[in-house]
């Protein structure tokens, strides 16, 4: 509009020039575009009114009443102009104004809509952080976000709930690859993590722990400090409390015999930061793991941490040098003490270190992948003790429930082969729960031993999924009633009902039955009038191979080994 005209136009006239001027330049253009005075619409091009999901016209609308949350950017509009991102109506805009140059006293207003682009790089921040299918946070995330709880709190907890071991198959442990086992090990995962948000509310932090079938939860506590260490103590049995209730409610229904893991370890007193509180959880997983029931970290446990990679370090070296080795326990006829059997219990005392209890030996040749060679030292150890007995004598040797294989059928044949020794002399101990928990599998594994003419017996009878219908399932040669039972003898009328109830039951059946864990002359006495093997230290100890040499001349003597 020539000067003159513009002096003597209307404002109406004005604006109308305006409009003209911005729909000839940017009416027909796909950048959603507006001339603006102020929040007020003087115009605005085809592809503004779309994006906004307006109608037109647009002239004289207010730009608040469609995007709200605008009137704290006045700037927009000022003489500098400016940018934006607002979110409103579920939607993502960047906004950005600047004075028009043909009229500087209206804003060109220009806005992109980046909803899409904002979701798809929260979906790609979601991918790095979280796991895609329980959506838990991810190790490294996790610690971030614990570093950041602990730096706004002056106290905190991280717990643990670690679902319970794969199951055993045929051909080993199960493989969390397979369809079934893997939607059953997310769909547990999002019970507990579902459960715990709900319990706990939403201050916690949820995270996927290792091996994929564990959660990492953190969790701020009060800002002030408790009054003392009792107080500090009882919050924190408070707290673990509650994670082994959600793990009961959880999955206690799926897994009644393999309880899940629960483990804790509270800020500031286990760890300065969020990578030493991790460290000290996992050594309280590991032990509540071991000992079937949740625990709250203590010094202890590092230093049993340290002594056990200690004994890692060396277990090769002392598997090789014999210093890993079994020690022998007579198994005696209750009625004529006749020498029956011995059982190898693997024993190690460490040069520094001392005492090493087997579930520990167990537990390291596990990790360090050398239960084979340990069962294959034993079953050589029992194989050159057999040359110095009468041929009646058996020697039993334990396997655990993921050497149940194949691999162990061939282990025995070749041993047995190569030692020219009457395989019925060896004997085969597999544990109850190892036995029921995949039926099929035992009864292949234990046709395939019997069929190299080796004994199998059925070991801790009465500890796991005790049913006297087992003793019929499986075609065992020997079973042996556990010590969880025996120890009532002979004073728990339950116990003595059990055990003379399996006697009777194992006689009829016509297999051997031996009834472990017998300490004193009063239990031994109980038994005496039953066809039955005794073994316990109303006997004898278990015994290195050198001190076998008492129990010799008790051979000589008549074959009758007294008590103790």
């Amino acid at each position: 509009m020539p000067f003159l005209q513009e002096l003597t136009a209307t404002p109406r006239q004005r604006r109308q020039a305006i409009a003209a001027q911005f729909q000839l330049a940017y009416g027909d253009i796909v950048q959603p575009m507006a001339l603006c005075e102020g929040f007020e619409i003087v115009t605005a091009n085809r592809a503004f009114a779309q994006c906004l999901r307006l109608c037109p016209p647009l002239n004289g609308r207010m730009l608040i009443d469609h995007l709200a949350g605008l009137n704290n950017h006045e700037a927009l509009f000022g003489p500098e102009g400016g940018t934006t991102t607002l979110h409103t109506r579920g939607k993502v805009f960047h906004l950005r104004g600047r004075r028009w140059p043909i009229q500087p006293h209206v804003t060109l207003l220009e806005v992109e809509d980046r909803t899409q682009l904002t979701q798809t790089a929260q979906a790609l921040a979601h991918a790095r952080t979280r796991d895609p299918q329980t959506g838990l946070l991810l190790t490294a995330p996790f610690q971030q976000a614990m570093e950041r709880m602990l730096h706004a709190h002056q106290r905190a907890w991280l717990g643990m709930i670690r679902l319970p071991r794969m199951a055993m198959t045929s051909q080993g442990p199960q493989d969390w690859s397979s369809n079934e086992e893997h939607e059953s090990r997310v769909d547990d995962l999002i019970a507990v993590s579902e459960r715990l948000s709900h319990d706990l509310g939403e201050r916690i932090v949820l995270g996927l722990g290792p091996c994929q079938r564990s959660i990492r939860i953190a969790c701020p506590l009060r800002h002030a400090p408790p009054d003392g260490l009792e107080e500090e103590d009882e919050e924190a049995r408070h707290n673990l409390r509650q994670l082994a209730q959600v793990s009961r409610r959880c999955l206690g229904e799926r897994n009644p015999h393999r309880p899940a893991a629960v483990g804790l370890a509270t800020y500031p007193a286990h760890g300065n930061n969020a990578l030493e509180l991790m460290q000290a959880l996992g050594l309280a997983v590991e032990k509540a793991e071991e000992k079937s029931q949740p625990i709250i970290f203590n010094q202890d446990l590092a230093v049993q941490k340290e002594r056990r990679i200690a004994l890692s370090q060396d277990f090769a070296a002392a598997l090789t040098q014999g210093a890993i080795a079994p020690h022998f326990q007579p198994v005696i006829h209750a009625q004529t003490g006749k020498l029956l059997s011995f059982e190898a219990l693997i024993r190690w005392t460490h040069p520094k270190l001392g005492y090493v209890i087997p579930p520990h030996i167990i537990s390291i040749a596990r990790s360090r992948k050398m239960l084979a060679p340990l069962t294959y030292a034993v079953m050589e150890h029992c194989l050159a003790e057999m040359t110095r007995w009468p041929e009646r004598i058996s020697f039993a040797i334990n396997v655990l429930p993921e050497q149940l294989t194949g691999e162990l059928v061939d282990m025995v044949r070749e041993t047995v082969r190569r030692a020219r020794i009457d395989p019925g002399r060896l004997e085969i101990e597999i544990t109850e729960d190892a036995l029921i928990e995949n039926f099929d599998r035992s009864q292949r594994i234990i046709a395939r031993l019997r069929a190299i003419g080796v004994s199998v017996a059925m070991d801790d009878f009465g500890a796991g999924f005790t049913s006297l219908s087992n003793l019929t399932r499986l075609s065992v040669d020997k079973i042996k009633i556990d010590k969880s039972i025996s120890d009532g003898l002979p004073h728990d009328p339950k116990a003595c009902a059990i055990v003379r109830a399996i006697l009777h039951l194992g006689s009829e059946l016509g297999g051997a039955i031996t009834v472990e864990g017998i300490e004193d002359e009063v239990q031994l006495a109980m038994l005496k009038p039953y066809d039955c093997g005794v073994q316990g230290f109303v006997h004898s100890r278990p015994l290195p191979p050198e001190n076998l040499t008492a129990i010799t001349r008790f051979l000589a003597a008549g074959e009758h080994i007294a008590s103790n």
